[in-house]
């Protein structure tokens, strides 16, 4: 037991992939956390794929591949925004086209890919946890205490605006503005975790954690150290498996967000099911536990 643990961890690649999955996991337990309560998964899963084109065009100009990722993620934001003003096209709706469009595009332009490598692109693609470098953790870091920043510093407009729109709006709260900038947030934590577990697996990330805790607590605070520490163990399940198992470390780590949400799943399920039965009487109808354990008047 001992050699299964201290093998991985003297390697020195492993102990940036933990690193790493250590910083992601406090960056996206957090982020998820409102993903989950504004309901907008299907914007994480847009923004995703949306990425896609700027990898690639970046990758054929032979720039930077974050910064292209982050571009086009930008557009995507910006684009979304400009959409949810216009009355006659919901959000959903423009959320669909434009991820579907930007995805399109970077298909056509991998296809005109006449380089015989693609190594580098391949691994913004479906991420290389055990190929991370000491700068991908480093920009991490970085990245991570500027997200987590912002939304220490407008945690409260965040929370109205997740629950209730048109209270926040009563209020003076800039509505559009807030939600602008949690777009942008949202995008650059994708693009931030593209070299570990790449686009399509960061989308896991940013959904998994925040709908496990979910099931388990229904306090914001609650949920964040939940989705966090869901994180972080499947990251550390996830490296230990790719390494002693021989697979792809990013998927082993959504596997195992996945095997955790349906633990979660299935304890919430049996505890309801247990306090439905609980709470019923012999006639099979609800009972009032404080009213039945009550002592009689004069007893």
């Amino acid at each position: 037991m001992l050699n299964f643990l201290s093998d991985p961890l003297n390697q020195v690649f492993v102990q940036r992939s933990l690193l790493e999955m250590l910083l992601l996991g406090l960056l996206c337990g957090v982020v998820s956390s409102y993903v989950v309560l504004r309901g907008v998964a299907f914007l994480v899963n847009a923004l995703g794929h949306a990425v896609f084109p700027g990898i690639v065009i970046a990758y054929l100009v032979g720039g930077d591949l974050f910064w292209g990722g982050l571009a086009a993620g930008l557009i995507v934001v910006v684009s979304i925004s400009l959409a949810e003003r216009n009355q006659q096209v919901s959000e959903s709706t423009a959320i669909g086209v434009l991820y579907i469009g930007a995805f399109g595009l970077g298909i056509v332009l991998v296809s005109g890919i006449k380089r015989a490598s693609t190594g580098s692109l391949d691994n913004f693609l479906f991420g290389q946890l055990f190929g991370v470098g000491w700068n991908d953790v480093l920009n991490t870091l970085l990245v991570s205490l500027l997200v987590l920043g912002l939304i220490f510093l407008i945690r409260k407009e965040l929370l109205l605006v997740s629950f209730d729109t048109q209270a926040a709006r009563a209020l003076g709260l800039p509505v559009g503005r807030l939600k602008l900038v949690f777009l942008i947030l949202v995008a650059l934590t994708v693009v931030t975790g593209l070299p570990a577990v790449g686009n399509i697996l960061m989308i896991a990330l940013l959904i998994t954690p925040g709908a496990t805790a979910r099931l388990l607590t229904d306090r914001l605070v609650r949920m964040m150290i939940i989705a966090v520490g869901v994180v972080v163990v499947a990251g550390l399940v996830g490296v230990l498996a790719s390494y002693h198992l021989g697979l792809a470390p990013g998927a082993c780590v959504v596997v195992a967000l996945t095997v955790l949400f349906l633990l979660a799943l299935l304890y919430t399920s049996v505890k309801n099911a247990l306090g439905d039965r609980l709470s019923m009487g012999p006639t099979g109808k609800p009972v009032n536990r404080r009213v039945e354990n009550q002592v009689p008047p004069g007893a």
